[in-house]
């Protein structure tokens, strides 16, 4: 009787053994594909989003500028949202956003944005200033008709199956009309 229990108490360790062996191979296997994932991520995908990116943006801002909607004369004051990143990419959304106003103020010299300073004490006042990147929509046309701002524009990145969309739309504060919206496909 005492060898059966033995042969019982031999079997259930040498189990264990094999399960635990198991799950720490599956778990190294599971370590090291994160690990390659997030390679990839890193070193391959931002230079080439950045490089589209940067394409795709100009197509958008030149039809944008040339719209027959879009009235811009001396002085015309823009707020530009953070851009909202929806994709599965980590990016530098206040980069892609200084760069939308980058390639705005190199195409035309009679544009000026508003202020990052004016918008943090603008949410102070309305109590928002917790809010740190960009802004729900009626919010930032509430802001802008405070500021006497001409257009509102947001913009959005989203990503699907290894190809990616920006869109950018343009909104006449004073009555909240989508004056302009265009969506630019790219790969990376």
């Amino acid at each position: 009787m005492e060898g059966l229990n033995l042969s019982k108490y031999l079997i259930f360790i040498f189990f264990t053994i094999i399960f635990i062996t198991g799950c720490s191979f599956s778990n190294n296997l599971e370590t090291t594909l994160i690990k390659m994932k997030n390679f990839h991520l890193f070193t391959h995908k931002p230079k080439n989003i950045l490089l589209n990116f940067d394409a795709a943006l100009d197509n958008i801002i030149s039809d944008l500028l040339k719209s027959n909607n879009v009235f811009i004369s001396n002085n015309t004051l823009f707020f530009i949202d953070i851009l909202k990143n929806n994709s599965n990419s980590i990016l530098d959304t206040k980069k892609l956003t200084d760069l939308i106003k980058n390639k705005i103020a190199k195409k035309t010299n009679n544009v000026y944005f508003f202020e990052t300073q004016i918008i943090d004490e603008n949410k102070k006042k309305l109590g928002l200033s917790n809010i740190q990147d960009s802004i729900d929509t009626g919010t930032a046309l509430l802001l802008s008709r405070n500021n006497n701002v001409k257009y509102y524009l947001n913009s959005c990145l989203s990503e699907e199956k290894k190809k990616f969309s920006l869109k950018i739309q343009l909104i006449l504060v004073r009555t909240g009309e989508i004056v302009f919206v265009k969506t630019e496909k790219f790969y990376f």
